[in-house]
């Protein structure tokens, strides 16, 4: 995806969150970075951070457009000062993947943004990761109602696209890993069974998930 396809992409994720009575009042930056920027900062390469008010980050390189050059594709970046003193800073996504890829990894870290932005700490890593998988799965399940009129049509491109967004619900529904796999399962089954809101609310007050 392109960096100037993201704001539309930001505008979509935040009507899904707003459908759900979860609407972001909070400025954040939302930046498209690249693997080595991504690196640089994390030690790792991850499709998406949260950067929250502690953490040591006072600059991002991100990728402002990109230039296609015959086979090759150039990025420009510039640099963005992170404002200090804030909750929640900037989200980072690894610039590169497909609408679909980056929209679930938005609704992902527009959910740690949100838990931030609302008074949630101290949670188990497994509940605020599983929390934010579900997220980014509703959303990609939302995008059979909402989505890109091209994704609902009869064409090649069509059915690459829905079977992309399956695709990627399976893995994030067979995720093995303790936090983002169990994690998910776990309230993915509060969600269903209590519902968001209702989940959310217990979380708030107990700091686990319903049982």
């Amino acid at each position: 995806m392109d960096p100037e396809d993201c704001k539309p992409l930001l505008d979509e994720v935040h009507r899904f969150f707003k459908g759900l009575n979860m609407k972001i009042r909070y400025y954040i930056p939302i930046l498209l970075v690249d693997q080595e920027e991504i690196i640089r900062i994390h030690k790792k390469s991850i499709l998406g951070s949260t950067i929250y008010e502690k953490f040591e980050l006072d600059a991002v390189n991100y990728v402002s457009k990109s230039i296609q050059r015959g086979e090759n594709v150039e990025v420009v970046k510039e640099v963005e000062q992170l404002p200090p003193g804030r909750k929640v800073r900037a989200v980072l996504l690894l610039y590169g993947f497909p609408k679909l890829a980056i929209g679930s990894t938005l609704a992902h870290e527009l959910m740690h943004a949100w838990m931030r932005v609302q008074g949630y700490r101290g949670l188990a890593l497994n509940i605020a990761e599983g929390l934010s998988q579900v997220m980014a799965h509703k959303w990609l399940e939302w995008q059979s109602f909402t989505g890109d009129d091209y994704m609902k049509g009869t064409s090649e491109k069509a059915q690459f696209l829905r079977n992309l967004k399956e695709f990627m619900k399976d893995g994030i529904e067979r995720r093995y890993s303790e936090a983002y796999g169990h994690g998910f399962r776990e309230a993915k089954w509060a969600v269903e069974r209590y519902g968001l809101i209702y989940t959310l609310k217990h979380i708030a007050r107990k700091g686990k998930l319903p049982e």
